[in-house]
């Protein structure tokens, strides 16, 4: 599941993504990734959330995500440093924006070979 509320972000991100045959499935704000999640949350190996969501912030979204499905792995992408603390739980991995797409890659492909 790929979350952003910015356009440009999630086609950057899909694109990175499918360039890893990974299937993606996006929302654009917190509270459309949680329905998505009650909907089909089994279908997802993984979640990138970004901190600063519409509706539901990424920390909520996440929240959610880890009452049904604590191991998920997380990719957290946020140009807010607060979300730095989020890097310090299990299984959520931190990416400052701007980001190069090969780091974001690196991020998404070590994060689901650790599960």
């Amino acid at each position: 599941m790929l979350v952003d509320d910015d356009p440009a972000i999630l086609r950057i991100c899909r694109r990175s993504l499918e360039d890893l045959e990974i299937t993606v499935v996006e929302a654009s704000s917190g509270t459309e990734a949680i329905g998505l999640w009650e909907e089909a949350g089994d279908r997802f190996a993984a979640a990138v959330l970004d901190f600063d969501l519409p509706g539901a912030t990424g920390s909520q979204v996440l929240q959610h995500l880890r009452g049904s499905a604590p191991e998920l792995p997380v990719v957290m992408i946020s140009g807010s440093n607060i979300a730095r603390d989020l890097d310090r739980m299990e299984n959520v991995v931190f990416l400052a924006k701007p980001f190069r797409t090969d780091r974001f890659r690196e991020l998404v492909r070590d994060a689901l070979s650790a599960r």
